[in-house]
């Protein structure tokens, strides 16, 4: 898959599956918005981060919190008809709980402004791909793998064998998840660049349902698994 001519590594439907007017691309060099129809780029060395913020309507809430009182005033000392103050007023507190009922944005802050884009709802896809996102574009090196543990004896017979078979999904975890982390001396971080290698990565929703987790659940050639000698 390619958006404006670049390979993509990651993406996600902002909205329902399948919507392709609204959808977000990770590529080495950008991340595309595709928001309603109209694709807008952001230089992955310009992004701080992606997050997600629920925020207030202020044109309703303000447009309500002055047809309200105005209506009301109006009602009370009869200078308009009172059925269609009524109506104003009722229009009013209405626009006053959109206003304030407000909407999920997913939030792009770049060095130069915050681009807010408002959605629904904030899937687990799309907090998955923007956890991704981050790490990837905060430390491209360690952050475009994913990384897995393995007991070391059990990884010299894998290398021996020149193929890292795998019989049931192994969950795999970002760096951040990893990184500064000691693990037991028997066993060795590993980690698999689906970039560079073209590795299929499949997610499986994590057991507390507000996030995807990585898993890989084919034969993989040893080659295409990294040894990781640092932990940050």
């Amino acid at each position: 898959m390619h958006i404006e001519g670049e390979p993509v590594i990651a993406f996600c439907y902002i909205g329902r599956s399948g919507d392709e007017n609204n959808v977000c691309f990770l590529t080495r060099e950008n991340l595309f918005v595709r928001y309603k129809k109209r694709l807008t780029s952001f230089n992955n060395n310009s992004i701080k981060e992606i997050t997600f913020e629920h925020k207030l309507l202020l044109f309703p809430m303000v447009t309500g919190g002055i047809m309200a009182p105005l209506s009301i005033h109006a009602l009370l000392n009869s200078f308009m008809n009172p059925w269609l103050m009524l109506s104003t007023m009722i229009a009013g507190l209405f626009l006053m709980y959109i206003g304030w009922e407000g909407t999920s944005t997913m939030t792009v802050s770049t060095n130069v402004k915050d681009y807010y884009f408002f959605i629904k709802n904030i899937t687990p896809n799309l907090i998955s791909f923007a956890d991704y996102a981050n790490v990837f574009i905060a430390d491209n090196e360690h952050g475009k793998k994913f990384y897995f543990l393995m007991k070391r004896s059990e990884w010299e017979q894998t290398k021996a064998s020149g193929i890292f078979k795998q019989p049931q999904p192994l969950l795999l975890y970002n760096w951040s998840d990893m990184a500064g982390k000691s693990h037991p001396a028997d066993q060795i971080l590993l980690a698999i660049d689906p970039v560079e290698a073209d590795i299929n990565i499949s997610f499986i929703t994590h057991p507390n349902k507000d996030k995807l987790r990585p898993v890989i659940s084919h034969n993989i050639p040893v080659e295409h698994i990294m040894e990781v000698k640092d932990q940050i």
